[in-house]
């Protein structure tokens, strides 16, 4: 008994070091905005979508979250896109929790790639785990900590609620929880990938509270360290397209550009103008260098152009 509570102390120690050390690296990057977030964000998502059977390209997901409109989007892509709304939404909670119309606009978000028909019925029964999930939200925010963060997590991924869509309500809902549970200033993104990577190991021991702190804890602390080390894969990435890029009169148009290629990696002509303020002229200068230099593919006609920076996916 005392070795397991022994391992049980380590790893949540461990994964508050690994937290502390992704937070404090995160506040103190003034690109984090450009290069961690949206990145960070894609690639939760996208771990999501594959915990529920479906494995997304970045390109695809990139393309989707562009182009919102495309008819031809498969439902993976799809699915992914809602996930990361979701992410977008939980983000912008208050340390306080969602209220009941926040979780209900959380829970559409996060549903929309399903094309439910919401009759009456329907309504009541999101409504009803809506504010269920408001209220364990609030009052895990109450007494925060990283014990009752796993914890909380693992009551939402097991409570069967949402139509069966209850571990993807948990794996979008954990940034936040984590973030309030470890006592960080940012969401701490990675658990989607801890999630997909063991997803025995979680199913198998969902029903015991302490095993699945244990396998989580654990799981976070290597999930924290990947996070970590892709905030320095973005700012190195910059640094390498920037070097790509020789300076000139647009140089400041350029470094706007690739930091907007960071947050949308497939954009029109038109989105990147409006996105960093530059007239269609002077965007068609920013765009054929960022081509001619290798960090942007084109894609479409001449009239439908669709602008792909892989580097930044």
């Amino acid at each position: 008994m005392e070795g397991a509570i022994l391992d049980e102390s380590r790893a949540f120690a461990a994964a508050a070091a690994a937290a502390a050390r992704l937070d404090v690296s995160v506040s103190a990057s003034d690109a984090a905005a450009d290069l961690y977030f949206p990145a960070a964000m894609r690639r939760e998502a996208m771990s999501i979508a594959a915990m529920e059977g479906f494995l997304v390209r970045p390109e695809y997901l990139a393309k989707s979250l562009g182009d919102r409109a495309q008819s031809s989007q498969v439902r993976g892509s799809r699915l992914a896109a809602a996930v990361h709304d979701g992410l977008s939404a939980v983000c912008a909670w208050t340390d306080d929790g969602p209220s009941q119309g926040e979780a209900v606009a959380f829970f559409s978000i996060c549903d929309a790639a399903s094309g439910r028909l919401i009759r009456p019925d329907v309504q009541w029964s999101i409504e009803e785990d809506a504010q269920w999930l408001s209220d364990t939200l609030c009052s895990f925010a109450e007494t925060a900590d990283p014990w009752t963060a796993l914890e909380t997590v693992r009551v939402i991924w097991t409570s069967g609620r949402f139509f069966g869509a209850s571990r993807r309500i948990a794996a979008v809902a954990a940034p936040w929880v984590l973030k309030r549970g470890f006592a960080c200033a940012n969401p701490l993104f990675g658990a989607g990938r801890e999630f997909t990577r063991n997803p025995d190991g979680f199913r198998d021991n969902a029903h015991d509270k302490g095993e699945w702190g244990v396998i989580l804890a654990a799981s976070l602390s290597e999930a924290f360290a990947a996070e970590l080390s892709c905030l320095a894969d973005g700012l190195a990435s910059r640094t390498a397209i920037l070097a790509l890029c020789p300076p000139g009169r647009t140089s400041s148009s350029i470094e706007a550009a690739v930091a907007f290629a960071f947050r949308r990696p497939a954009f029109t002509a038109k989105d990147l103008c409006d996105g960093i303020g530059l007239t269609a002229r002077g965007g068609k200068v920013v765009l054929d260098k960022l081509v001619s230099s290798g960090v942007l593919s084109v894609e479409g006609g001449s009239r439908n152009r669709t602008y792909l920076c892989r580097r930044t996916m």
